[in-house]
């Protein structure tokens, strides 16, 4: 995705300062000027699609989103917590442990 971003000339690289090993990348002034136009494109887009929607309608999305997106945290940060499975074992003289020997 950089190579191509350089290609179209929208950022342009450079050397980091005090490490050598790391790039920095910037927008060109092209490159500004397309995320101003995607921005607004964005915004008419939101501002369309949103804007005649029904209010007591936009509520109660928006609740129904924030306790789908609770419910979602909730499972992954129990699923965090939950033990790994370990990997079975295949049988056979090679997977016992030095133990077993």
């Amino acid at each position: 995705m950089i190579r191509q971003l350089l290609d179209r000339e929208l950022i342009e690289v450079g050397i980091a300062d005090g490490d050598a090993r790391q790039r920095r990348y910037r927008l060109t002034q092209a490159g500004r000027a397309a995320m101003h136009a995607l921005r607004r494109s964005r915004e008419r887009a939101v501002e369309r699609i949103w804007a005649d929607l029904d209010p007591g309608a936009l509520a109660r999305f928006a609740a129904f989103a924030t306790d789908l997106a609770s419910r979602l945290e909730a499972f992954a940060a129990s699923e965090a917590r939950r033990p790994k499975p370990r990997k079975a074992r295949r049988g056979g003289p090679a997977s016992k442990t030095r133990r077993e020997i």
